[in-house]
Formats: structure tokens, C-alpha cells, sequence
């Protein structure tokens, strides 16, 4: 879990994607699990990306740093739980 976690936060939060995306799980605790893994990734992400912003001395690369550090503070994150269905009998 905390491969896919670290993972899922580099590829959203460095990539530069924005949009959606969803992280599906086997089961409901699995679900909540992996969020508070990346709610914690995700914070510790924006910590040291201030730091690096802090490093930097060119003009454009400081403000494409704060751009993505725009970004990554205004992801929202929820856990979605959908309905279950009846499971089918096979005959």
C-alpha cells in the first residue's frame, strides 16, 4: 500500500497532471486506509516542495514550482462508496 500511495502522490503531485482520478480498493477499509497513506504522502510532498522552491534561484523555475504548488493545495481528496450489488447466481 505504501508503494502505491508513494506512487499515486509523485504522479499527481510532480507530474503535473490535474483532473480526476480514481484509486479503486477491494473493500471499504481498504479504501480509507490508502487515503490516510496518501493524505499523509500528500502533505509531506507539499513540505518538501516548499523546500525546493526555497532552493531555487531562477526566476521561471520558481514560478513554475509555485504552480505546481498551487495545484497540489488545492487537490481535494474524498473516499467515494458506492452502492453494493447483489452478487449474480450462476446457475
Amino acid at each position: 500500500m505504501e508503494q502505491i500511495a508513494d506512487d499515486f502522490v509523485d504522479h499527481y503531485a510532480i507530474g503535473g497532471e490535474t483532473g480526476k482520478a480514481m484509486l479503486v480498493c477491494i473493500d471499504k477499509i481498504t479504501c480509507v486506509r490508502m487515503q490516510e497513506i496518501i493524505l499523509g504522502k500528500w502533505k509531506d510532498k507539499i513540505a518538501a516542495l516548499k523546500k525546493t522552491c526555497e532552493k531555487l534561484a531562477d526566476e521561471q523555475a520558481i514560478m513554475d514550482m509555485e504552480r505546481k504548488l498551487a495545484s497540489v493545495h488545492e487537490t481535494i481528496m474524498a473516499v467515494v462508496v458506492s452502492e453494493e450489488r447483489e452478487k449474480l447466481k450462476v446457475p
